[in-house]
């Protein structure tokens, strides 16, 4: 099977569709024996990447997989792959950011994934503010220079402001 994933290039688009499907029907049905990581790292290879065919690809595996298994069940494989914090790898390098990831996998048809992706976004940026609040307060730092720290990451990250009241909670 890998050898197939790294070969991707070779086949034509109808052939990718149906080596997807079958990936993603072997895996939620627990029939490939392949353990998810030997699935989805061959898949990062760079010249699959940019071309575009692994994109394409795992679009048709998700599609396929959401049929018969839930949000929950794609996560879970994703994890077992170590791919759940790289998902971003899979555009190319020109569009590895949380708006080109929504585009694409809402005009897919995936709205729960792109949900659950900037669910996580939001976490990784909450908690890198509540981490440099943190290492402010322990080394004392002027209170005007926490202040613009926490307002730098508001306008970064978006955040609401009921959820810098909560970060501040914690102090």
């Amino acid at each position: 099977m890998r050898r197939f994933l790294q070969s991707l290039e070779f086949f034509v688009e109808n052939e990718r569709i149906k080596l997807a499907i079958f990936k993603a029907l072997a895996s939620s049905q627990k029939l490939s024996g392949l353990p998810p990581q030997t699935v989805f790292q061959p898949l990062l290879k760079d010249n699959l990447v940019g071309k575009g065919f692994v994109l394409t690809f795992i679009t048709d595996f998700f599609k396929e997989y959401f049929i018969d298994n839930s949000l929950d069940d794609l996560i879970y494989i994703l994890k077992r792959g170590k791919m759940e914090d790289n998902l971003l790898d899979f555009f190319l390098s020109g569009k590895r950011f949380a708006e080109a990831f929504s585009e694409h996998f809402t005009k897919a048809g995936m709205a729960l994934l792109v949900e659950y992706n900037d669910k996580r976004i939001f976490e990784v940026k909450v908690k890198e503010m509540k981490s440099a609040i943190a290492s402010q307060i322990s080394e004392e730092v002027d209170i005007s220079e926490v202040i613009e720290t926490v307002k730098q990451h508001v306008k970064d990250a978006i955040l609401p402001e009921i959820e810098v009241v909560r970060i501040f909670e914690m102090f």
